[in-house]
């Protein structure tokens, strides 16, 4: 998003700005992220449920806080403090463990 449409929101008392799908953010940006700072979230997806997959074989997710700082292009334009809150990729990747059982 951009500064003019984040100060926009910002103006109108928006606090909260929808999550990004995962598809639109670059695969670097992910690679970049510090996975062991992470945080382990207890949540097991939809398929891993209906499936009763066991435990260890289950997606595991993590979850990252930070802040983004985003100035504007002038210097008496105010900087944004928006709290960034970002789900990582599984931690191990599918590819690696054995597969599910089949219903």
């Amino acid at each position: 998003m951009s500064y003019p449409n984040i100060t926009a929101l910002l103006d109108a008392g928006v606090d909260f700005i929808a999550p990004l799908p995962a598809a639109q953010v670059k695969a670097e940006v992910y690679a970049a992220l510090d996975v062991t700072s992470a945080q382990l979230v207890d949540y097991v997806n939809d398929r891993d449920r209906e499936r009763n997959t066991l435990a260890d074989q289950r997606e595991t997710y993590r979850v990252l806080e930070d802040v983004h700082v985003m100035t504007g292009r002038r210097k008496r334009d105010p900087v944004h403090r928006l709290r960034q809150i970002r789900s990582t990729l599984p931690a191990m990747p599918k590819a690696s463990r054995p597969p599910a059982p089949n219903p």
